[in-house]
């Protein structure tokens, strides 16, 4: 079997017959590079379009200034949240495993855009992770958080940032030992 990620495979069958854990989502690039570049782009654009009179009519109109602040913060790609995700690893176990399925979006180069499809990229973001029996929910948390962490350093996601902050502030307070052993539960 052959992990990380390969292009054109299909979804993995073993989602399917698995509990879905969580979506994480997998940014183009940071919050703090996104918006400092943002903020480059802005101040950068005002010195070009404002020339010997704009600097003048910002001194005399401060609102026209925030206006076309305003105008190139939304023309730049506006808020980060959301509008830079470029993918979701679906988390899920499999038996006594961490897995994670990548699902990026259907383009050529990653860029700047509100235009997106989503597709499975490959069948496995990673290796997976393998929980120790009798791990307690604290340790399979880890396990969780060790897989992650690999995900990132994968050739596909290394220049991306992958979004675990929910997971963080919601993890410690899931019980996934529970959530583990629903998986072996027949229907």
């Amino acid at each position: 079997m052959k992990h990380g990620l390969t292009q054109g495979s299909k979804s993995s069958a073993y989602i399917g017959s698995s509990k879905i854990l969580l979506d994480v989502p997998v940014y183009r690039v940071s919050k703090e590079k996104y918006e400092l570049r943002q903020r480059e782009f802005i101040t950068k654009q005002l010195k070009l379009n404002a020339g010997q009179y704009g600097e003048e009519a910002y001194r005399r109109y401060p609102e026209l200034k925030t206006q076309t602040e305003s105008h190139l913060w939304n023309n730049y790609g506006g808020n980060w949240l959301y509008n830079e995700i470029i993918g979701f690893i679906r988390l899920f176990f499999l038996f006594n495993q961490v897995r994670g399925e990548y699902f990026s979006v259907e383009a050529k180069r990653i860029v700047r855009t509100r235009r997106k499809v989503f597709r499975p990229l490959g069948y496995e973001v990673t290796t997976p992770e393998n929980i120790s029996v009798g791990s307690s929910s604290h340790e399979i948390f880890d396990r969780i958080r060790i897989f992650l962490s690999r995900a990132q350093n994968e050739k596909e996601l290394k220049k991306h940032f992958i979004d675990s902050s929910i997971l963080e502030n919601i993890g410690a307070h899931i019980d996934w030992n529970a959530l583990l052993e629903e998986q072996f539960k027949t229907k």
